[in-house]
């Protein structure tokens, strides 16, 4: 791909997980990749910072909405950070009812905490063997606790990052490097897309507490409905299959990841969907 803005080999590979992330991210908010409506999707749109037509972050400042603003305001989601000592995986600054106001969770311990994320993947490798070995076929050869060298570490990958060398230019080694790489964030780019648009759903007003047509169920435990309590702490809701606004890893909701999870279908439950499609209204 072109990089575009982003230049050198740390910046590229940036760009490239953040374009993934983006294009997952559209997914669960039922549009293609591109950002291109389906059928009945959610009003909304991702910039990557830095990008063209993107607001500047220097402009950020809470605004309460009416909803009857020309241009509406903006919110903010980062992308790093996090505490080994901590098991929170993500944050987001409130549950934003009726989506009337905007959140900055790009400020320090908000948004998705990738260094948090990245110990809880390899504590969760070391804890199923099938996970792992999984991993290993995927992407091991670039990841040393999976046994591999790390990128950066042999003589041809700063060629295998760069865009412009096509795979034919490349040792067999070094083209099995490049698609381990290419799985690898692809992985990436899902995984942090769904901890994004869980922050992000808080943040456009999911899960907010109480019934309908005040509420989204949050933190509801007693409900025929809801699968593992546990899994609806705080605003949260955890029904059948793998709802993204389940309580998750971090909270005591024992949330893990496995095999078994990962092979569940991903994706807002009906209510929560029907809401970010405008088909279900809170009422103040």
């Amino acid at each position: 791909m072109d990089c575009g803005w982003a230049q050198g080999g740390d910046e590229c590979l940036l760009r490239r997980l953040l374009e993934n992330v983006r294009r997952e991210s559209y997914k669960f908010y039922f549009k293609e990749e591109d950002g291109t409506c389906l059928e009945h999707c959610a009003d909304i749109v991702f910039f990557i910072e830095g990008e063209a037509g993107a607001p500047d972050p220097a402009a950020f400042a809470y605004e309460t909405l009416s909803g009857d603003e020309l241009t509406r305001s903006f919110s903010m989601i980062g992308f790093g950070g996090g505490d080994l000592a901590e098991s929170l995986l993500g944050l987001s600054e409130s549950v934003d009812e009726r989506n009337t106001g905007n959140e900055n969770n790009a400020k320090e311990g908000y948004g998705c905490l990738t260094t948090s994320v990245a110990r809880y993947i390899l504590e969760a490798l070391e804890e199923d063997p099938d996970l792992s070995a999984l991993a290993a076929v995927a992407f091991g050869g670039i990841v040393p606790a999976l046994g591999g060298a790390a990128l950066g570490s042999l003589p041809e990958d700063h060629r295998i990052v760069d865009p412009s060398v096509p795979d034919g230019d490349l040792s067999p080694e070094a083209l099995q490097r490049r698609k381990a790489l290419a799985f690898m964030l692809d992985a990436a780019g899902f995984g942090l897309a769904a901890l994004a648009v869980h922050e992000i759903g808080h943040s456009v007003g999911l899960v907010a507490y109480g019934a309908p047509p005040q509420g989204l169920f949050g933190g509801e435990k007693e409900a025929a409905f809801v699968e593992n309590p546990e899994g609806c702490k705080g605003a949260h809701l955890d029904t059948e299959g793998f709802n993204l606004m389940q309580a998750g890893p971090g909270s005591g909701a024992g949330f893990e990841l496995s095999m078994d999870l990962l092979s569940e279908p991903i994706g807002f439950n009906e209510l929560n969907a029907a809401y970010l499609r405008g088909e279900v209204v809170l009422l103040p």
